[in-house]
């Protein structure tokens, strides 16, 4: 019940910010895209590395919305204990574009995000499903060369973790694009605690 509550305070506070922002905005370009990467997640306290496959998609509809999906699949081996993560994130986007080049998008939604261990005598899974908003800023450059900032917050384990994503897209064909991206994580107490490292190519349709 709490974490429907807080989908439902998100959808709401989404939707006001769709008829309160302008209406004079620049006309939105469609996105259908699909994107397949890999990913290191590198563990700031602790000597964990996880490295793995991210696969995204993304849909716009009418006009001024967008369909985001995603799932991780990471893993690790540290001394004689295995480790698997994994996360599903689906969100719902508005987007609005101020000029021809920055393009601004209110990300909101839920995670799920599981994490297991095994030993020779030990096995362990911890799974947890929590709400993610985000704020994206993205600065085309030209046709080419794109960047995007993403700050954004997400609740699981009752606790609140922040990211900062910066990623920058290289656009070498109509329907080809790779992309470099660096996110810094931090804790419920702004400790910096986690880095995650992506190289991905997308194709757009």
């Amino acid at each position: 019940m709490f974490y429907l509550t807080r989908l439902i305070s998100i959808v709401l506070v989404t939707g006001l910010a769709s008829f309160t922002l302008p209406v004079c905005s620049q006309p939105l370009e469609p996105v259908t895209r699909l994107s397949v990467g890999i990913e290191r997640q590198v563990s700031l306290a602790q000597s964990i590395r996880l490295d793995g496959l991210a696969l995204n998609a993304k849909k716009s509809f009418a006009n001024s919305w967008l369909l985001t999906a995603q799932l991780l699949f990471l893993q690790e081996q540290v001394g004689e204990s295995d480790f698997t993560y994994q996360e599903q994130q689906l969100l719902l986007a508005y987007r609005l574009a101020q000029n021809e080049f920055l393009e601004w998008s209110l990300y909101a939604g839920i995670v799920r995000e599981e994490l297991e261990q095994e030993a020779n005598l030990f096995s362990s899974k911890n799974s947890e499903t929590g709400y993610l908003v985000a704020l994206n800023a993205n600065y085309q450059f030209s046709f080419n060369h794109g960047l995007d900032l993403t700050i954004e917050t997400a609740e699981l384990y009752d606790n609140n973790r922040y990211f900062i994503n910066s990623r920058y897209g290289y656009r070498f064909d109509h329907n080809w694009q790779i992309g470099a991206s660096v996110v810094f994580a931090y804790n419920d107490k702004f400790d910096h605690d986690a880095n995650e490292y992506r190289i991905s190519m997308s194709y757009l349709f």
